[in-house]
């Protein structure tokens, strides 16, 4: 597969700007729906022919930082910022605004504004010379989350001092390998994260010691994302605080024992572009002003859940015609990665049920999944009009751990959920690869997903796998040193499959094996897709050394511990160095969280310390004595100088 390469482009040069919507007539100027022209106003995108003189002063240009800049350089596409830098035309809005009610935003990537007009004063506007066309500003009415599901879908944290505590919020972390990233320190500091969503409760002690560089509110034009005591709150049950809180909170939330966001680390930029009262409604313009907004002042990732189903039609969802999508696909072209969510419509529609702007080609679109890694009933499935997959990805959005307005916690279901996952799995990618742009993201967690090779249309390529993804298209050879006896004679080191690899004697020697990476996981002498695993205890230093830190070649040590072999059938061994005296133990715990079973022994230092190395077996049996069923398992591991966590699967 070819890094994903952006198929709308669009072809502007000079200071002139065209409208993203040239109709052939102007009897044919205004998009209006009938039962809108029935109502006392009606808000509408005015499309600009051009921006006037193309000599205008500099003045009328948006301001941009540096932050932006630096990223338009590392990861944009577009040829002439200028262009789109440029504000509208202020005498075009000039004569705009005595046949209005009110402007309410301004566009300068597609040159328009939004206003809110009297359908009969439509056609006035229509007859203006540097009027291309009159669209009506599309609003989406957001269905209420899906109901989360029972406790018993999450699995709860071992409790341990160290990695952090993520309390219930490890599910959703760890499904997605988040967990994995955190320990090598990827927690997004450097990347600046844009949240487009309702209002924010930033005082939730989740946001203790959130990083907000700036905040605007673009349903009331001023900083205040939180409007406690805002008036759409009263008696309708919602609040406005609620959507945005819950979905800050999953990629940038950090309250020790409560919840750990999958970027903590990062800056953010708060945009309130929702109306919460009785429902929650989104004004496509909004939107795009929000995302303008962002990228001027230096987003990385841009996370939404905004979504245009019941409003445009699935022949509209080709990636070049939803506003929304065309203003997503401009983002990605200054360099903004922008993650949305694929919509919680369900699969039971005659036709795919993706939303705008998930169906942009420069969109990456999230589905929602359960702890199992089962799709859930709601989330939107595609195709998109033109055939291309979507939803791209997966991350869990049944069960996932929030924080609420009220100043706790509880759980929330929805693809609005599992979209800032994947959009802080981004960041953090980001942060390991600074260079990386959309298509190289896009590529690393498409590829490495677990349906990579059999993507579809509900699943898109699968649930994302982050550690796997920050390995991605690396290929590096390292020669790994084992010293010592081997103690056993014809001890192996064989494939997984136990092809024969080599063979060695019980004598004092020393031995190199060299491997070459493309994924963290995957390790081959040829690229032919086999995973070095070794037979004996005394060659888990191997191991240690292949499935280490980064696959940095250490020494011929083990610095932690290694679950051998792994998959396994019947038992594991837990080989482990040893600082110092002491108990060893582990706990295995299910999918679900459940623990089904423990040990712990007592280990006293043998031999020398630098070369010593011990182990600890499971036999694959829970506490009843029953052989536990095939799959996935965490393993809490302790011994002096080693506390972590780590998983095994169990063959059939």
């Amino acid at each position: 597969m070819t890094i994903k390469k952006l198929l709308f482009l669009l072809s502007l040069s000079g200071a002139v700007v065209l409208s993203l919507y040239a109709l052939s007539s102007a009897g044919n100027k205004i998009g209006v729906r009938p039962n809108s022209l029935q109502s006392d106003s009606v808000k509408v995108w005015v499309f600009f022919h051009d921006k006037g003189n193309a000599l205008a002063p500099l003045f009328k240009k948006a301001v941009v930082n540096d932050r932006a800049k630096q990223r338009r350089a590392l990861r944009g596409s577009v040829s002439d910022y200028d262009t789109y830098d440029r504000e509208v035309n202020p005498e075009y809005v000039a004569q705009i605004v005595p046949l209005v009610k009110r402007v309410a935003q301004t566009s300068r990537w597609l040159n328009a504004v939004s206003a809110w007009a009297v359908p009969s004063g439509l056609g006035r506007l229509a007859e203006l010379e540097f009027v291309d066309s009159v669209k009506e500003v599309a609003v989406f009415v957001r269905k209420p989350e899906p109901t989360a599901e029972a406790d018993t879908m999450r699995m709860l944290k071992p409790e341990l001092p160290y990695p952090p505590d993520y309390g219930e919020s490890f599910a959703q972390a760890h499904q997605i390998e988040i967990d994995e990233l955190h320990n090598r320190n990827l927690t997004g500091t450097g990347i600046t994260i844009l949240m487009l969503d309702t209002g924010f409760k930033i005082s939730h002690a989740a946001f203790a010691r959130i990083r907000i560089d700036s905040t605007w509110d673009f349903i009331h034009n001023d900083v205040n994302v939180e409007d406690p005591n805002d008036s759409s709150e009263i008696g309708f049950g919602i609040s406005q605080q609620s959507h945005g809180t819950a979905t800050l909170s999953i990629i940038g939330g950090y309250d020790y024992g409560n919840m750990i966001g999958v970027a903590y680390d990062a800056n953010f930029l708060l945009a309130k572009t929702e109306i919460t009262n009785q429902e929650i409604k989104a004004e496509e313009d909004n939107w795009v002003a929000g995302i303008e907004w962002g990228e001027r002042l230096g987003a990385d990732v841009a996370s939404s859940s905004l979504g245009y189903n019941d409003w445009y039609t699935w022949e509209d969802m080709d990636g070049r015609t939803a506003t929304c999508t065309i203003a997503a696909t401009m983002a990605a072209r200054h360099g903004l990665v922008v993650v949305n969510a694929a919509g919680n419509e369900g699969r039971t529609s005659p036709h795919p049920t993706i939303i705008a702007p998930a169906d942009g080609d420069s969109v990456i679109a999230v589905g929602a999944v359960t702890l199992a890694g089962e799709i859930s009933g709601f989330s939107s499935n595609g195709p998109t009009f033109d055939g291309r997959i979507k939803p791209d990805v997966c991350a869990l959005g049944v069960g996932d751990r929030i924080a609420n307005q009220t100043g706790g916690y509880g759980n929330g279901g929805g693809t609005s959920f599992a979209t800032p996952l994947v959009a802080g799995a981004c960041a953090l990618l980001l942060q390991a690869h600074p260079n990386w742009h959309y298509g190289d993201i896009y590529h690393a967690i498409t590829s490495t997903a677990t349906q990579a090779a059999v993507p579809d249309t509900v699943y898109g390529y699968g649930i994302i796998r982050a550690y796997h993804a920050l390995h991605f298209g690396s290929d590096t050879t390292a020669t790994f040193t084992i010293s010592g006896n081997i103690g056993m004679a014809g001890a192996t080191l064989s494939y997984v499959d136990g092809t024969l690899k080599t063979a060695t004697s019980n004598a004092d020697a020393t031995y190199s094996l060299v491997v070459s990476y493309d994924w963290a996981g995957t390790v081959t002498p040829t690229k032919t897709g086999y995973t070095f695993m070794p037979d004996h205890l005394d060659f888990a230093n191997v191991l240690a050394d292949i499935s280490g830190q980064d696959f940095v070649a250490s020494s011929a040590n083990i610095s932690g511990v290694v679950a051998a072999p792994n998959p396994f059938t019947a038992s594991v061994d837990f080989v482990f160095s040893l600082r110092a005296a002491g108990e060893a133990k582990y706990r295995i715990y299910d999918i679900a969280g459940e623990k089904i079973a423990e040990k712990s022994a007592s280990f006293t230092l043998s031999g020398e310390v630098s070369s010593s190395t011990y182990r600890l077996s499971w036999d694959g049996q829970n506490s009843n004595g029953d052989q536990a069923a095939a799959g996935v398992y965490i393993v809490y591991f302790a011994s002096p100088g080693i506390e972590t966590t780590l998983k095994v699967f169990k063959k059939e």
